[in-house]
């Protein structure tokens, strides 16, 4: 759904899960949850967005700055980018902004193994019976390690 984020579309929202995209600033948007948490995004590209804030924490005025500070970070990253390499398309440097900007939010790979090892550190502190959970799910899920 495209509107106007503003105070007056914030006392409409409802619980329920949807997005609604605003029509001034492109990637900002409005993320709606049926659990009734509403967050601001700010979304980059594919599988790049960030949390602004929690609606009705942040007012829709502070969180339009922040959408546009977003902006503006990605597209000065781009043209440094088109700068710096002459044979760079204004698409390639684009994607590179907005892989640079995934890892400035410290973005990092999930896998299978990191997440037995942090499992096993809490579970150790907490459980009679870690170590057998532990061996149950090594051996149960020894086929997934998280690898493409």
């Amino acid at each position: 759904m495209r509107a106007l984020i503003s105070p007056d579309l914030l006392r409409k929202l409802t619980a329920r899960d949807i997005e609604i995209r605003d029509t001034k600033i492109t990637g900002f948007l409005i993320r709606c949850r049926a659990s009734g948490v509403h967050t601001y995004r700010y979304n980059a590209g594919r599988g790049q967005s960030v949390t602004l804030g929690l609606v009705g924490v942040l007012p829709v005025a502070e969180a339009r700055a922040a959408a546009e500070t977003q902006q503006t970070l990605l597209s000065r990253d781009t043209l440094n980018r088109l700068g710096q390499d002459e044979t760079l398309t204004a698409r390639d440097a684009k994607a590179q902004a907005r892989r640079a900007l995934g890892a400035k939010r410290g973005k990092r790979r999930h896998t299978w193994q990191t997440f037995v090892n942090e499992y096993e550190t809490l579970a150790t502190a907490d459980m009679k019976s870690a170590p057998e959970t532990l061996r149950r799910l090594r051996t149960g899920f020894a086929w997934f390690d998280g690898t493409p």
